[in-house]
């Protein structure tokens, strides 16, 4: 095994996982501008020179908890890198069912005022995706009506609005049913350009059997 593939010691893994949670708890009961390095560690239990071995300050440690989540959602699995327009919703699934994993850090950032400046980082990450997604053959960008750029801007803005929804609400729906609104919500104006009529008739249909359904246990 190399250096560069050897494993993380478990220690240095317990010890930051510690840190994120304090920091994610703080944040939701202080706001992030009161909190301080003695905070978080009286709430870790652990002490400064064991903070400052893994962290400068408040800022870095928030900014290795946002860039663990959103690297994790840049790992996107091989299997739905190379998917058929016709299979986009497992991929919107894979995005919802990263976000009910990481639920407590979503709760935390799209919620609280003091780390708006962070929550904009986290936009521009996802617009990344995104634009790596709609440039990777899928689509003739060129004969878009929409441009590219807006298109990005819209999809982003609305993923964020739909995921601080389902956090706030404590998920009342399964990350395939919100694939599949988050679909009919954003693509339907879009239908023509993805080719994607069909496959949004099929979720329209998916979906008012699950509507008559819940209506039925009622």
């Amino acid at each position: 095994m190399s250096m560069s593939e050897k494993k993380p010691d478990p220690r240095v893994v317990r010890t930051r996982s510690v840190l994120h949670d304090a920091l994610m708890t703080l944040i939701a009961e202080m706001g992030y501008d009161a909190i301080t390095v003695q905070h978080i560690t009286d709430r870790a239990q652990l002490n400064r020179a064991t903070f400052y071995l893994h962290y400068r300050d408040k800022q870095d440690l928030l900014m290795h908890i946002i860039k663990d989540v959103l690297d994790e959602l840049s790992q996107t699995p091989a299997h739905l890198q190379t998917i058929e327009a016709t299979d986009t919703r497992q991929l919107f699934t894979y995005y919802f069912d990263h976000v009910a994993k990481h639920v407590r850090f979503y709760r935390v950032m799209l919620q609280e005022a003091s780390v708006a400046p962070y929550v904009e980082q986290m936009h521009h990450h996802l617009e990344d995706i995104i634009r790596r997604w709609l440039t990777s053959g899928r689509t003739d960008t060129s004969t878009m009506l929409t441009p590219p750029e807006l298109f990005i801007s819209f999809i982003g803005s609305a993923y964020f609005s739909v995921i601080k929804w389902w956090v706030m609400n404590n998920q009342p729906y399964s990350s395939e049913y919100m694939a599949a609104q988050f679909m009919r919500l954003t693509l339907s104006g879009l239908q023509r350009e993805f080719h994607l009529v069909d496959v949004l008739a099929n979720v329209e249909m998916e979906l008012s059997e699950i509507q008559s359904q819940r209506g039925d246990k009622k």
